[in-house]
This record gives structure tokens, sequence and C-alpha cells, in this order.
């Protein structure tokens, strides 16, 4: 940690103490005159939904199958542990102050501000650009999934990803505060998700019995997406998965931020069509590529295209496939199917990702 002189501690003190919501500066130049220094009062609120339907196609959560065997509303994501603003004016510092997750103090420039709010108590998922309001971004982990680098479920090329976590996003733009120091603004927010869930079910028509466990990968998902507008990236991934055996099926729910290219209707003042980001997704092809390891010891696996149920459900929904079958001459004990290789499957140490 550098050294500061006398003024510049008595500096940062006068600011931590006028700051009790720990903004943070990037070095004590930046501290503000207090004369250009007003306080705002954030009181955040969550859309706390797992998906988004898009006009004319299934809304899930009105049209919820009982076979699915629990209820959807377990799907909605959980209001998250903290909140954290990045405040961008004429300062020339982004600051960045961490509040509870329903708001606190911030304090802003008497000119416009732009404000960013994201929670802060993500874990797979890194953060890209926070310098610059307009390029601010999230982003899937890249760290490869060893176990499935180079198996049958991945192609050369491309790139694996862990899910990530829950995210909510706001972006307030050109807020300028009212300029009376005896009694602060309070500025509303709504929190949007940025990360979606899908429902993965694989149902089985012949050879159920035989599954042991099973490994899975859905292509063409969005690498990341926009903190200022809210639209995924354009990139694509490989997401990983395991999926859970069911009632004569393997299921999953898995985190994505959805369709690339896809815009949010709940982020801002997005439109609430999906119209004008449909041809950036038309180009994007998804599968669903399942490795089942059969109980002798056999690996049997599926891959299904999955685009067009993904086009309508460019932010969270359900993707079920039907009439899957495993032969009895794969999961007999005495067939002679796929010889298991212990260093192409390995060992499951997917993430965890809570409901």
């Amino acid at each position: 940690m550098g050294k500061f002189g006398l003024p510049q501690t008595l500096c940062m003190l006068g600011v931590a103490m006028a700051m009790a919501s720990c903004s943070v500066w990037d070095s004590p130049d930046d501290c503000p005159d207090d004369k250009d220094n007003y306080a705002v009062i954030v009181e955040a609120t969550y859309d706390r939904v797992w998906d988004v339907c898009e006009p004319g196609q299934r809304d899930w959560p009105d049209d919820w199958p009982t076979e699915f065997g629990f209820d959807q509303s377990a799907l909605n994501p959980a209001i998250p542990q903290g909140l954290r603003t990045v405040v961008y004016n004429k300062l020339g510092s982004n600051q960045i102050s961490n509040l509870d997750p329903y708001g606190g103090e911030i304090r802003l420039a008497s000119s416009k501000n732009d404000i960013l709010l994201f929670n802060n108590n993500t874990q797979y998922v890194e953060f890209s650009r926070m310098d610059t309001v307009s390029q601010a971004s999230a982003y899937v982990s890249e760290q490869i999934a060893s176990n499935y680098a180079g198996s049958v479920l991945v192609e050369r090329g491309e790139v694996i990803a862990w899910q990530p976590d829950m995210l909510y996003g706001s972006m307030v733009k050109d807020y300028t505060p009212s300029l009376d120091k005896a009694k602060p603004d309070t500025l509303h927010v709504v929190m949007a998700p940025l990360v979606f869930k899908y429902y993965i079910r694989m149902s089985f028509s012949a050879g159920f019995q035989y599954i042991q466990t099973a490994r899975a990968v859905i292509t063409g998902m969005s690498s990341g997406v926009s903190l200022y507008d809210g639209t995924t990236k354009s990139e694509t991934v490989d997401l990983t998965f395991q999926p859970l055996t069911g009632d004569e099926c393997l299921q999953a729910i898995i985190f994505s931020f959805g369709r690339p290219g896809a815009m949010n209707p709940l982020f801002g003042d997005n439109p609430e069509s999906f119209a004008e980001s449909r041809a950036e997704l038309s180009n994007v092809k998804s599968e669903l590529r399942v490795a089942v390891r059969l109980v002798n010891g056999n690996i049997v696996t599926f891959r299904y295209d999955v685009t067009d149920q993904i086009r309508v459900q460019p932010h969270g929904g359900v993707i079920e496939i039907k009439g899957l079958e495993i032969k009895e001459s794969d999961g007999t004990p005495d067939s002679s199917g796929f010889d298991v290789d212990v260093n192409s499957w390995g060992d499951f140490n997917d993430i965890p990702m809570s409901m």
C-alpha cells in the first residue's frame, strides 16, 4: 500500500466518515470536494423472475405441467446478499459503494451522474471494462472444465464455461440530484435479472433403468451481458452441467445469460418486443449433448438440435426432449458397447448451482 501525506489522509478520513456505505476511491486525489458531494438514498426492489416469455409463446409460469413434479416458483431467484453501485460523473473516478441488498446512501456530483447497479455476491461471473460505463460487461468464467475438454461432448474450437450464478442489474442515466443537502433524494431502482434459468428435461421411452449417471453441455449460449443496456453478448460458449435422474427422465436446471444478441425487455427502457434482436439470433445454433454412463460401464451419447427451442426462449424457459431410448443390447451386463476411458470421463466436478 502506498504512503499518503497528512492532507490526503485527512481527506480520505473525511470521505469515509461522510459515506458509511463504504465508497471506494482509486486514489486520494479522487476525494470529492464536499461542496460538490450530495447524498442520495437508493431504494432497490428486485424483479424475481426466472424467464421472460416472448409474446405468442408458451408462458411457463402460467402453464406449468404437473408431470414436472415441482412448482415453477421454486425457480424464482433469491434476493442477493448485497448491492454494488458504480457512479460515473465529472469527478473522473468510478465511485464504488457496497450497500445492503435493498440500498443505502451513495454520493453524487451536482452535475449529471450515470449509476450502474448490480449485486456484489457473484462467484462465477467476471466483470470487464468497468472504467467506461457504456462498455461495462459481465461474463461467464472461462475456466476450462478439464474433464470435458477433448470429450465426445465438445468439438474443436468451442469454449467450455461454468454456468454463471445469479446476477441482477440496473442502469440510471444522467441523474442530477436536487442539491438539497438537508433532505437527500430517494432514488428508486428496479433490479432486473440478467441471468435466467432453463429447465432441461430429457424423457426416455425405453432403457431408462440402465442409466447410472450423466453429464452434458448445451452449446451456442451467450458468454456475457452488457451491464449498460442488458443485451447479451454475441460470443458463444458451451455451458456444462450434470443432469439428475427423475421419473423416467434426466433433468437439470441451468443458469445462463441466455441467447446471444438478445435484448432484455426487463432492463431499463428496452422495448417489450424481442423483434429487434431476432436477426442476430437467427444465425446462432444450439445443441444439447448428453453422455450417459450405463450400469455396465458403457457410454451412450445423445445430440439434439435445440436451436428452435432457445430462439423463442432467449431469456430462460424449458428445453424438452422426448422419446429417448437406450437399447437393451447397450445396457445389459454382457453387451460390448463403448469401452470406458477413465481419463476421458473423469470424476464429476461440476460447480453446484442452487435454485
